[in-house]
């Protein structure tokens, strides 16, 4: 026949102790020493370890907390860096359309400077050319 593990059993009454469960609480050392029989020299390294065991858990809850408000603080700058490039991308795009606008207006006033210094080059030009056919007849009649 198999043999059944059978329930610890306290010197101080004939009642069986359930086993262990994974989801039960830590028991703190002194809730530990106030149902245990006494103290013996593996009571002694059980209560230490438990011990160890608290401040491991101790540690790693205050190691939570510290990455919690870590990341905490990644996702706010991370949102905050994304408000930055969506304003930049705004900023930059309002930019593009005044230059765009100023270059408008400067290929504008070039066309028409254009225009009127081509209208001024071809009257000096009718000018001097009127001059010179003028003095020509007149060298001619000389």
């Amino acid at each position: 026949s198999t043999k059944q593990p059978t329930a610890i059993k306290s010197s101080y009454s004939s009642v069986p102790l359930p086993p262990p469960s994974i989801s039960q609480d830590v028991v703190s050392i002194d809730e530990m020493h106030l149902c245990s029989p006494p103290s013996h020299g593996i009571d002694k390294q059980v209560r230490e370890k438990l011990s160890q065991l608290e401040r491991e858990i101790s540690r790693f809850k205050m190691e939570n907390g510290i990455l919690e408000k870590l990341r905490i603080e990644r996702e706010e700058a991370l949102l905050q860096f994304k408000q930055e490039i969506s304003e930049f991308q705004h900023q930059k795009e309002q930019e593009i359309e005044r230059f765009e606008q100023y270059k408008q207006e400067e290929l504008k006033k070039l066309k028409k400077e254009r225009k009127v210094f081509d209208t001024y080059q071809r009257e000096s030009h009718s000018v001097r050319d009127k001059k010179n056919k003028d003095e020509m007849i007149a060298l001619k009649q000389e």
